[in-house]
């Protein structure tokens, strides 16, 4: 029996990373894993049936195979059989393949959706938000685009955690976090930092454009109410904003003078917005110890 392959389908070469041409005078034997292997192809053509085996591709790594074969012009009506048979279930096998790595890349999504966003609210969280942070910044510098930082702390959150407990609490946040995404453009970027804390991202917004929409917020928020169990409850914000590339384009430095600014938005009466200063900029620059 001569081991040199005569005739092949382009599907076969294109399946075991062979360009066409290639295959043609290849030794089989060179691809299988041991030389013990040739048994399993010569018992396989001498009884016309099919056999799985274990072979070689182009990269060197082994895959296993569905084989059938048999001496041409011999038994015709069995061996159309057995093929068919080989068919029907290659069908099959593949059909489960595809519904378990379908599956699996579902499974892996939800894996990485939930590392990325917060739980409660379903916001960015802050690792996925300040590597997003991190991008844009990296576009303001190379090619001179502005952005805003808006940093939000809700104001009397802690009274509803106190009078109705930590469940109202969590319903509070996720009502706000809904606020927040029918506010803000489906190009800003929101997170929740943790607690009562978060921020938006604004991409080509500069200074009007970051007090525009801190204004639009408040406006938005002051006719506004959240009701748990029967409690209406009003939704007050203290913001703080930061330009880049004005007063920085480190995201670390970036959410520090936001954060700087929304505290003196809350000290000077709350439900209020204050534009981080350059003092703040610069104390925000100085090295951490």
């Amino acid at each position: 029996m001569s081991e040199t392959i005569k005739y092949t389908l382009w599907g076969v070469a294109f399946g075991l990373g062979f360009p066409i041409g290639s295959m043609l005078l290849l030794h089989f034997t060179e691809h299988l894993p041991h030389p013990s292997g040739l048994s399993g192809w010569v018992a396989c053509i001498a009884q016309a049936h099919a056999e799985n085996i274990l072979l070689y591709v182009v990269d060197s790594a082994p895959i296993w195979l569905g084989l059938f074969a048999y001496l041409a012009g011999k038994r015709q009506d069995q061996n159309r059989r057995l093929a068919s048979g080989l068919e029907r279930e290659v069908l099959a096998k593949t059909h489960s393949l595809r519904q378990a790595l379908a599956e699996a890349q579902q499974a892996n999504e939800t894996i990485v959706y939930l590392a990325e966003h917060d739980a409660l609210t379903g916001l960015l969280n802050r690792p996925r938000f300040e590597r997003e942070l991190t991008r844009w910044l990296d576009h303001v510098q190379r090619y001179r685009r502005p952005a805003a930082l808006m940093f939000v702390d809700l104001d009397y959150f802690k009274r509803v955690n106190d009078t109705q407990g930590h469940e109202a609490g969590d319903h509070y946040l996720i009502e706000f976090a809904a606020m927040l995404r029918s506010t803000f453009r489906t190009t800003d970027q929101i997170g929740r930092l943790g607690g009562d804390e978060f921020v938006v991202l604004m991409p080509d917004s500069d200074r009007e454009q970051a007090i525009a929409a801190a204004e639009k917020l408040l406006r938005t928020l002051k006719e506004a109410t959240i009701e748990i169990h029967g409690v209406r409850h009003a939704v007050s914000v203290s913001i703080g904003l930061a330009l880049a590339p004005e007063h920085s384009t480190r995201a670390d430095e970036l959410i520090r003078c936001a954060d700087a600014a929304m505290y003196e938005a809350k000290q000077a009466g709350r439900a209020g917005w204050r534009m981080c200063t350059q003092a703040q900029a610069r104390r925000d620059q100085l090295p951490r110890r």
